[in-house]
C-alpha cells in the first residue's frame, strides 16, 4: 500500500513515490530537515518513540498520545535548547 502525501495547496494526494521522484525532478535541493536531524532532533524523537508505546500499552487514544506528545516534545526542546554543554555535543 502507497502512502499518500496530501498537498495542503492541492486536494489531490499523490503517492510518495510520485511525490519523491517531483521533488528530485523539480527541485535541486540537499535533503530535507529529515534527512540530517540534529543531535536533539534525535534526542527528542527516541524519547517520544518510546513515550508513545508506553501510552499504547496504556489504551490512550490517539487524540489523547498526540496531545501529550506535543506537550512533551515542546517542554523538551525548551529543556535541551536551555541547556548550554549540548551545543558542545557531537552526533
Amino acid at each position: 500500500m502507497n502512502n499518500i502525501i496530501f498537498n495542503a495547496a492541492s486536494p489531490i494526494g499523490i503517492d510518495s513515490s510520485a511525490m519523491n521522484k517531483t521533488k528530485r525532478t523539480c527541485i535541486k535541493v540537499k535533503g530535507s530537515v529529515r534527512d540530517d536531524p540534529s543531535l536533539k532532533q534525535l534526542v527528542i524523537l527516541n524519547n517520544l518513540e518510546s513515550l508513545d508505546s508506553m501510552f499504547v500499552r496504556q489504551e490512550h487514544t490517539a487524540p489523547e498520545r498526540l496531545m501529550h506528545l506535543n506537550e512533551i516534545a515542546i517542554t523538551q526542546t525548551r529543556t535541551l535548547d536551555a541547556t548550554p554543554n549540548l551545543k558542545n555535543l557531537k552526533a
